[in-house]
This record gives structure tokens, C-alpha cells and sequence, in this order.
């Protein structure tokens, strides 16, 4: 989230939409099997809500969190879901975060170094605008 946060400060979006400075918060929720405990409360207040994920093809016991995510979803607009694929936002920006390092921190870093390059992949551009 901290990556969709800088990524989006860095291309201009809270520039040109500064609303969303006050109308957007993002949560990390500390891991993908957290993510369903989290929308049980959002869903309970009825308050909208938008999903983004690593998709984790590579890790099996990922495609059964991923359809609890799915499936505590509401059907109804405004709520929707965005899986980075096909693995992780790691494998997306081309870094790994070393053990013991910060994930948000090298994350935020590598965004700033692909911007400054112009480099940002579409897939993660389209990411943070979702989330955006």
C-alpha cells in the first residue's frame, strides 16, 4: 500500500484529484489471510470498499485465501477487486526485499527508482489507480 501511496504522489494523482487525500484510505492488513476479517467489518458498516492483492500463482495455498477474498465481496458497486499478477508486487517492480528489510520501505524505494526513470510497469500503474 505505501508503494500505491508514493506511486500515486510521484505521477500527480493527489495533485490532480486532491480529494482523494481525504476520501481514499488505504489499510494494509498485514498479510492476504487478513483481508476477509477486514471486509467482515466493512461489509457490516456497509461501507465501500476496493481489494488489492498479490495473486500468488506461485504459492498454492494462496488460490484458497484468494476466493475468500472473492467471495466476501458484495455484489453491489462501488466494491471490487485487483490481484497483481502473476505473482506479487515484487516480481511486478523487479526487486526483492531482502530478509530483515522493511517490504513497504524497499517497495516505496523501487517505485521512486522506476519513476525517476519512467519506468513504472502498466499493470502497476493500473494497480495504483484502482486503489486510487
Amino acid at each position: 500500500m505505501a508503494a500505491c501511496d508514493r506511486a500515486a504522489d510521484l505521477t500527480g494523482v493527489f495533485t490532480r484529484h486532491a480529494r482523494l487525500r481525504r476520501e481514499v484510505t488505504l489499510i494494509d492488513c498485514d498479510g492476504k489471510n487478513n483481508i476477509p476479517a477486514f471486509q467482515q467489518v466493512l461489509n457490516a458498516f456497509g461501507i465501500p470498499y476496493r481489494v488489492l492483492h498479490d495473486l500468488d500463482t506461485n504459492n498454492p495455498a494462496a488460490f484458497a485465501v484468494n476466493a475468500r477474498i472473492a467471495a466476501a465481496l458484495p455484489t453491489i458497486p462501488g466494491h471490487s477487486i485487483h490481484a497483481i499478477s502473476p505473482n506479487d508486487l515484487e516480481g511486478l517492480l523487479g526487486y526483492v526485499a531482502a530478509k530483515g528489510t522493511s517490504k513497504p520501505f524497499a517497495a516505496v524505494r523501487r517505485v521512486e527508482e522506476l519513476h525517476s526513470q519512467g519506468a513504472l510497469p502498466v499493470p502497476f500503474i493500473e494497480a495504483m489507480n484502482m486503489v486510487s
